[in-house]
C-alpha cells in the first residue's frame, strides 16, 4: 500500500515544479531551480518527520549550488553566500544557547543556510533567511496560541526556512523593490 505521505510529497513536488516552469519557462533558470528543489524537498520532509537535516543532502547541495553558479560565471557570490548563511545561523545558535541555556538551533540548520547561500548568493540568502524567520515567527506564534506547542518545545526549523527560500525565489524581486522604494 502506498503511504498518503508519498502521494502528498509527489503532489507538492509536481505543483512546485509547475510553478517553477510558469515563472522561468523552459530555461536554464528552470533547470537550476529544479535541481535546487531536489535538495529542498527531501530536507523539508525529513526534518518534519525526524527533526534532522541529513548532512549528505546539505553538503552535496552546497557543492552542486557552487558548481552550477561557477558554470554560469558566478564565482564568488555563492561561496560568500554559503559563508554568510552559515555564519549568521552559527551566530544565532551561539546567542540562543547563551539566552536559553540549551540548544536553540541545530547544526543542520547552519549547514542548510550554507546550501541556500550556495544557490542564492549573498543577497538571496539574506532575504530568504529574513523571510524564513518571519514564517517561523508566524508558525511558532500560531502553535503557541493553539496550544499545540509550548515555548520550550522544538519545532523543525528547516521547512520554515525553506518556505522563506521559496517566497524569495517567487517574489524576492518584488519584495526587494518594495523595500527599497519605502
Amino acid at each position: 500500500m502506498i503511504s498518503p505521505r508519498y502521494v502528498l510529497i509527489e503532489l507538492l513536488t509536481g505543483l512546485l515544479w509547475a510553478a517553477f516552469y510558469l515563472k522561468f519557462g523552459l530555461s536554464l533558470d528552470l533547470l537550476f531551480y529544479l535541481i535546487f528543489s531536489a535538495f529542498l524537498i527531501p530536507i523539508a520532509f525529513i526534518d518534519l518527520e525526524h527533526m534532522i537535516i541529513p548532512d549528505i543532502l546539505s553538503y552535496s547541495g552546497i557543492a552542486v549550488g557552487i558548481l552550477l553558479n561557477f558554470i554560469n560565471g558566478n564565482y564568488w557570490d555563492p561561496i560568500l553566500g554559503a559563508l554568510l548563511g552559515a555564519g549568521f545561523m552559527f551566530l544565532v545558535r551561539i546567542i540562543g544557547q547563551l539566552i536559553y541555556k540549551q540548544e536553540a538551533l541545530g547544526e543542520g540548520d547552519i549547514v542548510l543556510e550554507a546550501l541556500f547561500g550556495a544557490f542564492l548568493g549573498m543577497l538571496g540568502v539574506t532575504i530568504a533567511v529574513f523571510l524564513g524567520y518571519i514564517v517561523g515567527a508566524i508558525v511558532g506564534l500560531g502553535l503557541l496560541i493553539l496550544k499545540l506547542k509550548s515555548g520550550r518545545e522544538a519545532v523543525p526549523f528547516g521547512p520554515l526556512l525553506i518556505i522563506g527560500v521559496l517566497i524569495y525565489v517567487f517574489w524576492g524581486n518584488i519584495i526587494l523593490s518594495w523595500y527599497l522604494r519605502g
